[in-house]
């Protein structure tokens, strides 16, 4: 696309010391499908070879804008906006990845959705080599989502494509949030139209342990907390109230928030192999575990040995991942995992693995592996031996063998 001629589309990026993924994030935006789009980069005071990679790209859609100094990423993604030129915005970070087709999925449910004002995509969440870690499945309707958002950012970011003019009716992102400025973001254009999303993932959101850390993980909950408190305030009487000085203390996380979001990095870094840092995650996940257990109703958040169960029945979805990866990271947690009440027996959640899997086997036809999973669930916990239903599904199952 020639640099005078108007983009219908601004990719809005900005990056801080971002070399290691840099090339490749670009790349993905410079090989969509999709050609009628500028990319606007915003250098936010980088010191390593940040600048070097962007001046070495020679497409005329990219964009460069050099902060003197470090800014922060709100304030750089509103420098960028700025400068955009397209009707529509597309977000994209700087160590993440778009699919080829991304950009042209989501510009033709705009323009077939007029009252739609935000779409996103179903993400793969990648590691540090670019392996597919799990995938996070978007609802697909406006009032799902609007439901969804109304608890939780269901929306990855740098995936999503906006109108131009909606996102300045609403003054762009908040400053005031150094964090989770996205979720504050889509809680105020939701109020101005409809959401949506794309059931097949467009986007790879890949997470670095280096990254990470727990006190970050404190102040997006934090901000998070009070993203929904203004968004409730706006719905409910009109308006918002002022920001308190000390968001830190007027908007803390629960052990119930602090647990859920640590886990989910406990199951990431497992799969990613850095069990170092899953192990270190673990660890702080329980000590708000015990704190919830002392402090809280049971049954607002899942016990280990529940939680142990889901993540690995998930894990079987993945591609490529089998009963033995399942089995696998239940014991790792169990070793991993200081002793304590809460704690199922190792025995009881492997034998309630396997019958679950069993059980689903059974619901979608696949008798295959129906009897091997029953007797594995038997071996580890002798308890399903007396199970009316197990014996049921695995004769049934047997017989359908047989007759076929």
């Amino acid at each position: 696309m020639p640099s005078d001629t108007q983009p219908l589309v601004s990719f809005v990026m900005g990056v801080f010391n971002g070399e290691a993924y840099l090339p490749q994030a670009l790349g993905s935006i410079f090989q969509q499908t999709y050609e009628n789009f500028e990319c606007i980069v915003v250098n936010d005071g980088s010191t390593d070879n940040t600048l070097a990679i962007l001046n070495g790209f020679q497409d005329p859609r990219l964009r460069v804008i050099d902060n003197e100094q470090n800014v922060g990423l709100t304030r750089s993604l509103n420098i960028g906006l700025a400068q955009a030129r397209g009707g529509l915005i597309a977000r994209h970070d700087a160590d993440d990845l778009s699919h080829p087709n991304r950009l042209e999925r989501q510009v033709a449910v705009l323009n077939a959705n007029p009252g739609c004002i935000l779409v996103g995509s179903s993400y793969e969440v990648i590691d540090t080599n670019g392996t597919i870690l799990d995938t996070v499945e978007m609802s697909l309707t406006d009032t799902a989502l609007q439901n969804e958002l109304a608890q939780w950012n269901c929306y990855c970011h740098g995936s999503v494509l906006m109108r131009q003019d909606v996102l300045r009716k609403v003054c762009g992102y908040r400053e005031s949030f150094p964090v989770t400025q996205d979720y504050d973001l889509w809680l105020r254009m939701a109020e101005q139209g409809k959401l949506l999303a794309i059931a097949e993932p467009c986007y790879q959101y890949r997470i670095d342990p280096k990254a990470i850390s727990q006190s970050k993980l404190h102040l997006q909950l934090v901000y998070d907390n009070l993203a929904r408190k203004l968004s409730e305030e706006r719905r409910t009487v009109g308006q918002e109230s002022e920001i308190p000085a000390d968001v830190l203390a007027a908007y803390p996380p629960t052990p119930e928030q602090l647990i859920t979001r640590i886990r989910r990095t406990v199951y990431l870094y497992y799969l990613s192999g850095k069990q170092t840092h899953a192990s270190e995650a673990l660890q702080e996940a329980d000590f708000f575990y015990k704190k919830h257990m002392a402090s809280a109703p049971e049954g607002t958040v899942d016990s280990w040995g529940d939680w142990m169960l889901s993540e690995a029945k998930h894990l079987l979805s993945m591609e490529g991942h089998s009963h033995v990866d399942g089995e696998r990271f239940i014991r790792w947690v169990d070793s991993h995992l200081p002793n304590s009440d809460e704690k199922s027996s190792l025995s009881k959640i492997l034998g309630d693995f396997y019958a679950e899997l069993a059980f689903l086997n059974h619901q979608n036809d696949a008798g295959k592996y129906l009897w091997p999973y029953s007797l594995r669930a038997i071996a580890h916990d002798a308890s399903w031996i007396r199970n009316r239903g197990l014996w049921k599904i695995t004769v049934q199952s047997s017989l359908n063998r047989l007759w076929a």
